[in-house]
């Protein structure tokens, strides 16, 4: 068989046709052109997609224009993107993102992009009708996009430049696609800034949650467990001496937060929502955040109140999941409740049909002269 390289005995007229039907569906597999349905059989997953895929780009006019800008903008920030040599030679903006995603606490903005797409094109319903035209006031956005990278080179913030990549995408797309639908893809694109990797000195922030997750904690603890704790600013003393803890950045919650708007923001975007609703379920990461990390903390004081300084030590070290997984339990619960109550279909069915009122159906029988 000459298409695949390999030479196969044709005994009969048979073989010969079996072997047709073989190259026919190797190169209608791997180039797309046909489908594997075409003798009547049921259509693979694999062309189902390719034909999703080929909805959506007729819904978008002008795409390989688009794809080719997006091209040269970002083209732009891999040659002239990064001007921080300090810490690593690279000029791509995207060397540097790459290098600041080795640290664990800000390694998930690798998927950030991916996750983006997904929930764009998961909801493409939502876009894929509206009408698109070419918006120029969009070119607003993209200039302030390339104002703020260029600021942020000069001044050696690539922070900034990263802000400013993803701002002049934003207008790119309004530029080629409208308005609308700009507004109709705003809230899965809210979620590239969490690419921004924190800096690393966040004390103005950190200390102030500090200082108030540990004041809760000794709070609760001395009038409701009862157990004696002094709070030295950021640090927790047990008044007998069995335990002392400071509540070190990486405790305050920032990281946990950050996780958590990230998570609230999907959260609010897949669900059936008005708008007021989807931002305070965004907005609720804040407190649940605290809430999340206090109950930490007030579980390390009561385990080190029995057992010791080393017991509560293990505690807050094993822990810390539990700030991440009482936070999604409130998401979860306050979706589900700003949602409203679902009526099950059964139900549905036997709701009898609407009809006219009386009133209709008088004046329906007796139409005016």
């Amino acid at each position: 068989m000459v298409a695949l390289g390999i030479t196969l005995p044709a005994a009969s007229k048979r073989v010969r046709i079996v072997q047709s039907r073989l190259v026919i569906r190797f190169g209608a597999g791997y180039f797309g052109f046909m489908s594997e349905a075409s003798d009547g059989g049921e259509r693979s997953p694999i062309d189902k997609f390719q034909d999703e895929l080929r909805r959506v780009g007729d819904a978008l006019p002008g795409w390989p224009m688009f794809l080719a800008a997006m091209l040269l903008w970002s083209l732009h920030f891999h040659i002239h993107g990064n001007a921080a040599r300090g810490y690593v030679d690279t000029a791509s903006i995207f060397g540097w993102l790459n290098w600041v995603y080795t640290d664990p606490d800000s390694t998930y903005g690798r998927y950030v992009p991916w996750i983006v797409l997904f929930l764009v094109y998961w909801k493409r319903e939502d876009w894929i009708h509206i009408p698109k035209r070419i918006w120029y006031p969009a070119a607003a956005v993209l200039l302030l996009g390339a104002v703020l990278h260029y600021g942020g080179y000069l001044i050696q913030l690539s922070r900034i430049s990263v802000l400013g990549y993803f701002i002049g995408l934003y207008g790119i797309i309004g530029l080629f696609f409208g308005f609308r639908f700009m507004l109709e893809i705003f809230f899965p694109f809210f979620l590239l800034l969490f690419c921004i990797p924190l800096p690393a000195d966040l004390d103005g922030l950190t200390l102030p949650l500090r200082v108030l997750v540990s004041s809760m904690a000794v709070g609760f603890s001395d009038s409701v467990l009862g157990v004696d704790v002094i709070r030295q600013g950021t640090n927790l003393v047990c008044a007998d001496g069995t335990f002392r803890y400071d509540v070190a950045p990486a405790c305050s919650g920032i990281r946990s937060l950050t996780s958590l708007f990230l998570l609230t923001t999907i959260f609010a975007f897949t669900g059936s929502l008005s708008l007021w609703k989807r931002l305070l379920v965004v907005l609720s990461a804040v407190p649940l955040a605290i809430f999340g990390n206090w109950l930490r903390l007030t579980s390390v004081i009561v385990v080190a109140e029995f057992w010791g300084q080393e017991a509560g030590k293990r505690i807050e070290q094993n822990l810390g999941f539990l700030t991440f997984a009482v936070a999604l339990v409130g998401v979860m619960s306050l979706s589900r409740l700003l949602e409203g109550p679902r009526i099950p279909n059964s139900v549905r069915l036997q709701l009898p049909p609407l009809t006219a009122s009386p009133f209709r159906r008088r004046c329906s029988d007796h139409p005016a002269a």
